[in-house]
């Protein structure tokens, strides 16, 4: 991601109001008067600019999804521009005020890929008790909470809640460019997250309070095909007792050595691509005098609960297989065995749900 030296963070809807009244709007060439483009933060970047709504609503654009003066996102449309409506849909920052509420709303990016731009214009325009985060390849909004717990005698800790941001599958026009076959949807799949707070509220010891929808991401099930797995146990088993028993003889604590093994092993799969990789590990496991035998031990063993390694010394040890981590080390061994001989298989796909309360 690229971070900017200096960030135009706004706090509060009393602070979006006020940098719109302060700003000029841009006028050039490219822009009118009447388009009142007026940037929140570096008047280089126009494109990221606060649009005035009505006296309780404004907006804040980073330059793509929806905004009707940046042409480039909308060629595409057939010349359509997006509606007011569609605007409000797709816009990536939602200011407003109700009675002495206020709220703000936030939206990620359209579509499955990553959307780096959009990513760094919230993390340097979310509020200062409002953080974006990056987690295992999910967006997340962070909150700063205080607690009145007592910690170590302070009386206070700060602490963090974080909301999934799921990326929307909502673009206008889509099937003007993509079909049907594209996974996109062409009305607002509403997947934003919103946040209120009382008008003048501020720190961590007012914390924003999420409102409506929240999400959360379920990972692809998979299942183990226990019939292919019943077919090549009688091998797997007796593999298994094979290393176990001499693993302390071999010099796996070598890194060169561990490396050689593995290329070795690789290139042999690569030079048998009329078959599938799993196909290969399993003419391996059902062969005992297989050339490539060692190599696949060798290859569990690198990645197996079976050697340790000291950080502060680069040194691998070994592990006894006792009763205190036997099952652990069987268990690894498993979960190898089903990768690589491909016996597993997804039973639902990953997906993004909203959350049930």
């Amino acid at each position: 991601m690229v971070h900017r030296y200096t960030d135009w963070k706004i706090n509060s809807f009393a602070e979006v109001e006020e940098r719109y009244n302060t700003t000029k709007p841009v006028i050039s060439k490219n822009h009118t008067k009447e388009q009142d483009i007026r940037p929140y933060g570096s008047r280089s970047r126009k494109w990221e600019r606060i649009e005035k709504v009505n006296a309780n609503c404004y907006i804040i654009w980073n330059g793509d999804d929806g905004d009707p003066y940046q042409q480039f996102y909308w060629s595409w449309s057939g010349s359509l521009n997006p509606t007011p409506k569609q605007q409000m849909e797709l816009v990536p920052i939602v200011w407003k005020r109700k009675g002495n509420m206020e709220s703000i709303r936030i939206r990620n990016g359209s579509g499955n890929y990553a959307h780096c731009s959009r990513y760094t214009f919230l993390e340097n325009t979310l509020p200062n008790t409002m953080g974006f985060l990056i987690d295992n390849g999910k967006q997340y909004v962070s909150l700063l909470y205080t607690s009145e717990k007592q910690n170590f005698g302070t009386g206070r800790w700060h602490g963090h809640l974080k909301y999934l941001l799921p990326k929307s599958m909502y673009v206008p026009f889509a099937s003007r460019r993509h079909g049907h076959n594209h996974g996109l949807v062409e009305t607002d799949d509403k997947k934003y997250l919103t946040f209120e707070r009382k008008i003048g509220e501020r720190g961590a010891e007012h914390p924003w309070q999420v409102i409506g929808a929240t999400w959360e991401y379920i990972g692809a099930k998979t299942k183990v095909d226990k019939q292919g797995k019943a077919d090549i146990k009688p091998h797997t088993d007796k593999f298994y007792e094979w290393i176990v028993t001499m693993y302390r003889m071999l010099p796996i604590t070598d890194w060169d050595y561990r490396q050689k093994m593995r290329n070795e092993l690789q290139d042999w799969v690569y030079n048998h691509k009329t078959i599938q990789p799993y196909q290969a590990y399993m003419e391996i496991m059902r062969d005992e005098e297989h050339p490539m035998r060692l190599h696949l031990a060798v290859d569990w063993l690198s990645n197996s609960n079976l050697t340790t390694y000291d950080w502060q010394t680069s040194d691998h040890t070994f592990t006894e297989v006792d009763s205190d981590v036997a099952k652990q080390v069987r268990a690894n061994w498993n979960r190898y065995i089903n990768k690589q001989l491909g016996l597993i298989s997804k039973a639902s796909p990953e997906k993004i749900e909203r959350k049930q309360r």
